[in-house]
């Protein structure tokens, strides 16, 4: 039975990680693939969420009625009608943006744990691991490296797969 050699330096190991190639492999990077799956459906299903909020078509409306107002009393109804709406959409942003951020952290924390346990790294490698800042786009993009090596690329495939996805602007010139 053969092995794959993975390299780790983009997660903080010196020594790349050697699994035996079977089947088992394979049912690790479905693991993975599922988990960043589920993450995707989450944040289109809030992109969506965020764009039914028809609060800035309605704030825009009663701006323009303010604006044509000619009674100074339904000036003001209008303008307070406004300023409501502009604070409603504020605060739903602020008690938003707490939800946000731990949303964030947990996908963050799924993604190294699901790469952790598709590397059987021990608590030492782990620890390494966990405590490396890694961010969200290098997470994304060393999972398609395993991803990648799994299904039988090479690192040489590989790495030219990401060069002509850069210079067809499809990844990030930075990152890889």
């Amino acid at each position: 039975m053969s092995t794959i050699t993975f390299r780790t330096k983009e997660i903080g190991l010196d020594e790349p990680i050697r699994l035996k190639e079977n089947g088992g492999v394979q049912n690790k990077t479905r693991e993975l693939a599922l988990k960043v799956t589920e993450w995707q459906t989450k944040a289109t299903k809030a992109e969506l969420k965020a764009l039914d909020d028809n609060t800035d078509i309605k704030i825009a409306e009663l701006t323009k009625q303010v604006d044509e107002a000619k009674d100074e009393i339904e000036k003001l109804k209008l303008q307070k009608e406004v300023k409501r709406l502009k604070l409603n959409k504020e605060l739903k942003t602020l008690e938003s943006t707490g939800s946000d951020l731990d949303q964030a952290n947990q996908m963050k924390k799924d993604f190294i744990n699901g790469i952790v346990k598709f590397l059987e790294l021990d608590d030492r490698q782990s620890e390494v691991v966990r405590n490396k800042n890694i961010g969200y786009e290098e997470i994304g993009q060393y999972i398609g490296y395993l991803n990648s090596r799994s299904n039988g690329m090479s690192d040489e495939e590989y790495d030219k797969a990401i060069s002509k996805a850069k210079l067809e602007g499809k990844v990030s010139p930075k990152k890889g």
